[in-house]
């Protein structure tokens, strides 16, 4: 019997983590959307942050390649609490790609 549930629950646990990923790609794409058709402005800096975020679990130094727009962007803007953003989101990065 536990053998039964032990294998049930890592069955159940792959098949969360498959519809996670595919959960996680849909909300970059749609990101990703509205960061083309937004403004020159903090918003365009927030997308890329949320999009950053978004990858961290599954594909950490894809999210990184969105941190340098972002500063750009932050800086470009003078925002200064976009660019504390951006570098407390990526103070964390580096931990995550060693796993």
């Amino acid at each position: 019997m536990k053998k039964q549930f032990l294998l049930f629950a890592i069955a159940f646990f792959f098949q969360l983590a498959g519809y996670a990923q595919k959960n996680a790609q849909a909300k970059i794409d749609s990101l990703l959307t509205q960061y083309k058709n937004a403004k020159e402005d903090t918003l365009k800096i927030r997308l890329l942050a949320e999009v950053m975020d978004a990858y961290i679990y599954f594909k950490p130094q894809e999210g990184l390649n969105y941190q340098g727009a972002a500063m750009q962007l932050a800086q470009k803007a003078n925002w200064p609490i976009g660019t504390a953003k951006i570098k407390e989101d990526g103070q964390f990065w580096p931990a995550r790609q060693r796993r």
